[in-house]
């Protein structure tokens, strides 16, 4: 008997409820689909202005000066009409003999405010150079009870304006949208950098898209330690602690224009214990353009540079510029090796002793003079610096001065520092620093003998940006 099979037949249909959909619903998205571009981060940026920071550098001054007239009650600050006229139109101008901190420090730090000011408004470095200038002129005219100074005009608007350049950048890098760490801490730490910057950031800003491409390749490191310091005749021990900062690398191949400082070095340390002891070292590209090979690249052109070099018995300290190279090249996985080489002239330069009229250490006395030479002179300099990604830095620095004394002691000054360190940076570790200087110096006085020692660091610290 032959089995026929019956067609299949349907399964009844079920019924299945609709989906719910209600207007908070969100879409399916597809595994395939390209993912939301990300929101843009925002800062704040006062308009460009140039009418603003002319009032606010005037207030400034006029601020400073009544302080020091009415609050301070400093001799030198009692200013009046008439004293100004007699300044401004029959007095020369001279080289004073203040203290080395007063005029190398002191002077430059109160340009910088000015610079900012300006800086804070979008003008460029150069525009704001010009109003530091200005604002260290009508302060020497008009701001003090004696002869305007050469060397205060100088150390104000050009040292004014490497102080203030680097003030502007640092803040720049702490207070970046999405940079790690408290948002609080960071705008407090940005203000102590640059008061006036991030006042008119707060207060004249307004929100605009942050662009993080315009802010170049950096790397930092916050340190401290100690200090053993070998002069003539004696050793002394010390605490330390400094901040070392570099941005835009010289092998970074980018396209983007060269600004002033896109290119740039510093240090600043500060020993607390005994007998003050400070460093500042600031380097600058101001002008310049890019150098480029199939293995090197680079920048050449104007460079400025400070420094502020405590010695173990001496002090030397320069505002300068002049033409000098960077060339950086990648030989190999996770190394980077750059290097700069600067032959400036010392637009005011000062090298000496000071001991007998120390700013920091024993006070602002004005009727014992410094015992240094002060006036233009020549620098050079040789950095080299080896990076391994993600293990740490070596470094050895060369750095010699000429400078040619006019007041208060007449003749040449002849120093010289070499600086050999290193430090690490494993990722999630301290770093650990290690760094030897020698430095010397000459006199210009024949019958003063010359004056050799070295000063030896151990430091524990945090790497910060490309390491």
């Amino acid at each position: 008997m032959a089995l026929i099979a019956a067609p299949a037949q349907p399964p009844p249909p079920v019924d299945v409820p609709p989906a719910e959909t209600t207007p908070d619903a969100a879409p399916l998205t597809p595994p395939n689909a390209e993912a939301p571009p990300p929101q843009p981060l925002f800062t704040k940026v006062p308009p460009k202005s140039y009418w603003v920071p002319a009032v606010e550098a005037l207030t400034l001054g006029v601020g400073i000066v009544g302080y020091d007239r009415w609050v301070a009650k400093d001799g030198y600050a009692q200013v009046t009409p008439d004293s100004i006229g007699h300044f401004v139109i029959t007095q020369p101008w001279f080289i004073d003999g203040d203290q080395m901190f007063m005029n190398f420090v002191a002077h430059p730090y109160m340009g910088s405010l000015a610079y900012n000011i300006a800086r804070s408004n979008q003008l460029s470095y150069w525009e704001s150079l010009g109003y530091t200038t200005a604002f260290a002129a009508a302060f020497e005219l008009a701001g003090e009870l004696q002869n305007p100074s050469i060397n205060d005009l100088v150390n104000g608007s050009v040292g004014g304006s490497y102080f203030g350049e680097t003030f502007h950048r640092l803040t720049e890098v702490l207070i970046q949208p999405g940079a790690p760490g408290a948002g609080p801490l960071r705008l407090v730490g940005g203000f102590l950098l640059d008061p006036m910057g991030s006042f008119n950031r707060e207060v004249l800003g307004k929100p605009q898209p942050y662009q993080p491409e315009q802010l170049p390749q950096w790397q930092g490191r916050l340190y401290a330690g100690g200090l053993l310091i070998h002069g003539a005749d004696y050793s002394r021990g010390q605490v330390v602690m400094g901040l070392d900062f570099s941005a835009g690398f010289p092998d970074d191949r980018s396209t983007r224009t060269l600004h002033p400082f896109d290119y740039m070095d510093m240090r600043f340390d500060y020993a607390l214990i005994g007998r003050p002891n400070g460093d500042i070292m600031i380097r600058g590209l101001l002008a310049g353009g890019r150098l480029q090979t199939s293995d090197a690249a680079g920048a050449a052109g104007l460079y400025g540079l400070y420094d502020f070099d405590s010695g173990p018995d001496f002090r030397v300290s320069a505002t300068s510029a002049g033409p000098g190279i960077s060339i950086g090249m990648a030989p190999g996985t996770g190394l980077r090796l750059r290097a700069t080489a600067v032959a400036a002239a010392v637009l005011m330069g000062a090298s000496g002793t000071d001991e007998q009229a120390d700013f920091i250490y024993k006070g602002p006395d004005f009727n014992q003079p410094p015992i240094y030479e002060m006036g233009p002179g020549a620098e050079g300099l040789v950095d080299s610096t080896l990076d391994w990604k993600g293990i740490g830095q070596a470094r050895l620095i060369a750095r010699s001065w000429l400078i040619g004394g006019v007041k208060p002691i007449v003749g040449l000054e002849r120093d010289a520092a070499v600086t050999l360190g290193a430090a690490t940076a494993f990722r999630g570790w301290p770093s650990l620093g290690v760094e030897l200087s020698a430095q010397g110096r000459i006199p210009a006085d024949d019958h003063a003998p010359s004056q050799w020692g070295w000063i030896g660091r151990a430091t524990v610290g945090a790497p910060l940006g490309d390491w």
